[in-house]
């Protein structure tokens, strides 16, 4: 045996991150998760005869040492380290004790982060729940470690190597995962209301008669509001300024034009952002231009908005201040704005951003596709493999940061090996996806290069999924939007079809609650589909009438037949169930082509229409014209969001060539 392969995972992950109420606790808790993997790879990087794979990073990197920011000095984000690592131990050297050290060493960092927080924000804490803090600390973490040996040259397994005990290592893992160990807590007091992140763990908060001004204001925590202890350092963690709130990242593009707005609409701000900081509100530190143009909550742009962001923050003149204060302040600026836009059409000028801003964001999720498979193959040529593509994720993970943070206007959560999850505003979302997905491409070509003699490395892909929301929405369910879009993304369009992952899946989320989601391959050219058919909208070619009429024929003929699975809903994007017969394909033809083609201008054929129906099998059809009808929504959807500010389209060069057959990027 000349020694061991080691997993170490950590978690929970997925629910962790999601269970935030504002921005802190999301960008914080992503943080938190990758301190505490990187506590433990620091742990195992120390110990004699244990090397690093994931991450690729030896003792004494700057990269491996702690960060209780989410920034460092210079603005950079801190090394993200996922969490499961994997690391070769030496023959002689205790594997058991190099995992117990790392589990040591994440459970430590995360209870003395977590108490410097309760000290330190002690004027919140109730006197007697330190019992119910440490446990809550103490018990958050779940670590498993699992390892296998490495056959040596006498063995009769030797070719299998490191590629062989990291199969066996992660068949253990995965068996490990399926057990859980409960103990009950101990320290319940009982009679106390739970967190509000979770639902779970006992607060740990005081309960004031009021929650108005100190800390309680800076770290918005309400009156009906409850943090356990983790809660609590995901709340408090960090500066408080550094955190750009979703609905600044929504009206990014709106809020980037009001600097060429004029001169009326720029005094009007002015005066909005010196009335702000008079009344003490809180600023953001964010850095970008876009951020500095109204570095304060972008609630109060919507009139909506204005009585309960600003009924805690003015209490002396309660929900009358607040109403005053938008009515003195924010309408003049929409009333110069309305203005400008008068101005700008008079003169046939190019227009800048609409008079008011559009109220969604974007939750960008992308994820490589068929990376277990890369990892094994590249697996069969030693761990050194391993590393150069450790080292080109963690390049692909900093340059997530640049495209989403400094390129496109956005704040990046979490950036770590192959996934991303971002928020920008809907305007940059696709253009954002496109680049992430050629730098991921681009970052990982030269770590899959073939070795010379050795055999092809399987090439993965990026799967990007967009789940566009009301800026008001909580942040959970923005999330799920993001992460049901991605899923979308990776699956294949049709059941049993040949056409998974490797895709663009967009979700589109009306604050009234009418969704609509579309997904198709990279290799169509999914943004020019969606460009032009936004194109046709803007022009007047194609109208919202005509969409829904299509659709009103389209669930008529479905339920005449008897074909409910064919109307098109996401989950039935797939298919007929059988009972649409030809004839009723015929009238659907039909009816589609006479619909677009009726128009006082010139008529409008399918093709035009960005649908090919006589490429279409006549089974296929229905589910044909429902996926066409719903991208046309999402494409009526962004073309409202343009009304606000300029969308954004990627350059030619970062779309991939198409073949012959998909050029036109068809629903088929």
């Amino acid at each position: 045996m000349s020694g061991y392969v080691l997993l170490v995972s950590l978690g929970p992950v997925q629910e962790f991150i999601a269970q935030a109420r504002r921005t802190r606790d999301l960008w914080f808790g992503s943080h938190v998760l990758s301190e505490v993997s990187k506590a433990a790879a620091r742990a195992l990087a120390e110990c004699d005869g244990v090397a690093l794979v994931f991450p690729a990073l030896a003792a004494g990197d700057p990269e491996l040492m702690p960060s209780d920011d989410v920034r460092r000095a210079d603005g950079a984000m801190p090394y993200s380290v996922a969490n499961k690592l994997v690391a070769e131990v030496s023959a002689g050297v205790g594997v058991a004790v190099a995992a117990r050290k790392a589990r040591s060493a994440a459970r430590r960092r995360l209870i003395e982060w977590g108490r410097g927080a309760l000290e330190r924000e002690s004027v919140l804490v109730d006197e007697g729940a330190s019992a119910v803090a440490e446990e809550q600390l103490a018990t958050l973490l779940e670590v498993r470690a699992v390892w296998a040996p490495i056959a040596d040259a006498s063995s009769a397994d030797a070719s299998a190597g490191y590629a062989d005990a990291r199969r066996r290592a992660e068949a253990a893992l995965a068996a490990r995962k399926t057990v859980y160990a409960f103990a009950p807590w101990s320290a319940q007091r009982g009679g106390c209301m739970k967190s509000s992140l979770d639902g779970a763990r006992e607060t740990v908060l005081k309960r004031p008669r009021l929650r108005t001004g100190g800390r309680w204001q800076r770290y918005r925590v309400g009156l009906r509001e409850e943090l356990d202890a983790v809660g609590l350092l995901k709340r408090t963690g960090g500066q408080t300024d550094q955190f750009v709130p979703i609905p600044n990242v929504g009206m990014a593009a709106w809020i980037d034009g009001l600097r060429a707005a004029g001169p009326a609409a720029e005094r009007a701000l002015g005066a909005l952002r010196d009335a702000c900081s008079a009344r003490q509100l809180q600023a953001i530190r964010g850095g970008a231009a876009w951020v500095e143009a109204f570095p304060f909550d972008a609630q109060l742009f919507l009139p909506e908005r204005w009585e309960p962001y600003l009924r805690d923050l003015l209490p002396a003149g309660g929900i009358g201040a607040a109403s005053e204060f938008g009515r003195e302040y924010v309408m003049p600026l929409m009333a110069a704005l309305r203005a400008a836009k008068r101005d700008r059409d008079a003169a046939d000028a190019a227009l800048t951003i609409g008079p008011e801003p559009s109220p969604y964001v974007a939750c960008v999720v992308a994820d490589g596709d068929h990376m277990g498979r890369t990892i094994d193959a590249l697996a069969e040529a030693g761990a050194e493999r391993h590393r150069a593509l450790s080292r080109a994720l963690a390049d692909f993970a900093r340059s997530a940061r640049v495209i989403i943070e400094e390129q496109h206007r956005g704040v990046l959560v979490y950036a770590g090996a192959d996934d991303v999850l971002g928020f920008v505003c809907a305007q940059d979302a696709l253009a954002c996806a496109a680049r992430l997905r050629a730098c991921f491409a681009a970052t990982l070509a030269t770590a899959l290069e073939r070795d010379p003699g050795g055999a092809e490395v399987p090439r993965p892909t990026l799967s990007v999924g967009i789940g566009v929301g009301h800026i008001m929405q909580s942040l959970g369910h923005l999330l799920s939007l993001g992460r049901e879009a991605e899923v979308m993304a990776k699956r294949a369009s049709e059941p049993g079809g040949d056409d998974a992952r490797d895709a663009l899946a967009v979700i589109f989320e009306r604050h009234s609650g009418a969704t609509w989601a579309w997904r198709q391959r990279w290799s169509a050219r999914p943004l020019e589909t969606l460009q032009r058919d936004v194109a046709r909208l803007l022009s007047g070619r194609l109208s919202r009438g005509k969409i829904h009429e299509i659709e009103r024929q389209l669930g008529h003929l479905c339920l005449a037949a008897g074909d409910e699975a064919s109307l098109g809903t996401p989950s039935a994007a797939g298919g007929a169930s059988g009972r649409f017969g030809e004839e009723d394909a015929r009238v659907l033809r039909g009816e589609v082509q006479r619909i677009l083609g009726r128009t006082e201008a010139a008529p409008l054929t399918p093709a035009e229409a960005g649908i090919e129906l006589g490429e279409v099998a006549l089974a296929a059809l229905p589910a044909a014209v429902a996926r066409w009808a719903q991208r046309q929504h999402i494409a009526l959807e962004l073309s409202r969001v343009h009304g606000a500010a300029p969308l954004v389209w990627p350059a030619a060069s970062e779309f991939e060539q198409s073949s012959e057959a998909n050029r036109h990027g068809v629903d088929v």
